[in-house]
């Protein structure tokens, strides 16, 4: 027997979770980036708590390498884009859902536009260079964002909640960009249960949020280590050097800046670019760069710049899919070396 209507007696015996909280769940907006281990998991208890407006982003395609964290999708689901996929999944489980699937990358300037028309967002991108301006963007906007993070097998868990007449702390205050790190699941691989589990959390503080029937555990970094079973409170003091006093154009033209190089790599030779490749044995085993002058790993460029870069010279990392050269580029720019740029393609 099919019903027509979502059932969610069960939710409505919890304590403090009253009809009237849950008319509110019903009636918020909720914005998901990314569609990877964090939001497959997530996406799935939001449709299915009564919320009935959720977007979900992601420019990516389904890849084989994908199936063992990404529980929606399935061998037949290969090659198609990730958001698009999760909207066909969540409607054929709640068909009331105004679900909308946007299968682009998302630049500073659109997230500005699209961020307002929601009450919560969840980053489930895992990607920190995307974190810094989602977080600069979610604290003009004053929109709530709850981050969460999974690689090998630990997790984390922050919620933001931008206040205008109070101090908070940010994801800069917790995640300063001069420190920046990346250890995403693309370096250090993941267990499949833990972006589950981690994204499990996100709905779970998101569902609090929206309702208000429990207080959310802002401004506190919960760190997962799963071997263990063990976790990690850290409060996250309010930084008054961080950047929460900024402007729609300040903001802008941070996001703006030059990060890729236009051209091809043949042509950046010639113009006297040194190009490094920041993959990983098996990823330049599988598709060798013949363009390449030298390898080093993201860990030795992030601790140590100066040993292995010049200021004066003008450099090119290539990566595999984008992510980790951008976030390289980022910092190596924010430390002073200005001639970094990232490859315009994967590689």
């Amino acid at each position: 027997m099919q019903h027509s209507t979502l059932d969610v007696s069960r939710q409505l015996l919890v304590k403090g979770m009253t009809a009237e909280k849950q008319q509110q769940l019903n009636n918020s907006r909720v914005l998901v980036i990314g569609a990877g281990g964090l939001a497959t998991t997530a996406v799935s208890y939001l449709a299915m708590s009564g919320i009935r407006h959720i977007t979900i982003v992601d420019y990516d395609n389904i890849e084989p390498s994908n199936l063992h964290r990404q529980t929606l999708f399935t061998q037949s689901d290969l090659g198609n884009n990730k958001a698009e996929t999760v909207k066909q999944y969540l409607l054929a489980r709640n068909p009331q859902l105004d679900v909308k699937a946007i299968g682009s990358s998302l630049d500073v300037q659109t997230l500005l536009r699209l961020i307002s028309q929601y009450e919560v967002v969840l980053d489930c991108t895992d990607m920190l260079s995307f974190s810094y301006m989602l977080n600069d963007v979610a604290i003009l906007r004053q929109i709530p964002v709850i981050f969460a993070n999974a690689s090998a097998m630990t997790g984390q868990l922050f919620t933001m909640i931008p206040q205008k007449d109070q101090p908070f702390s940010c994801f800069r205050c917790m995640w300063p960009e001069s420190v920046e790190v990346t250890g995403s699941c693309d370096i250090l691989g993941v267990l499949g249960p833990v972006p589950g589990t981690m994204g499990c959390l996100q709905a779970l503080e998101a569902i609090k949020l929206l309702s208000g029937f429990y207080p959310v555990a802002e401004s506190t970094l919960y760190h997962f280590d799963f071997y263990s079973l063990s976790l990690n409170k850290i409060a996250i003091p309010f930084d008054q050097d961080c950047c929460h006093s900024q402007n729609d154009k300040i903001v802008v033209n941070r996001y703006t800046a030059n990060l890729v190089f236009q051209g091809e790599l043949d042509q950046a030779l010639e113009q006297g670019y040194e190009i490094i490749d920041i993959r990983r044995e098996n990823e330049m085993n599988t598709r060798p760069c013949k363009y390449a002058t030298a390898h080093f790993t993201p860990d030795q460029l992030l601790d140590n710049p100066s040993d292995f870069l010049s200021k004066s010279k003008s450099y090119i990392f290539i990566c595999s899919n984008g992510t980790r050269s951008k976030s390289l580029v980022k910092y190596l720019q924010y430390s002073g070396f200005s001639q970094t740029f990232t490859y315009q393609e994967d590689w």
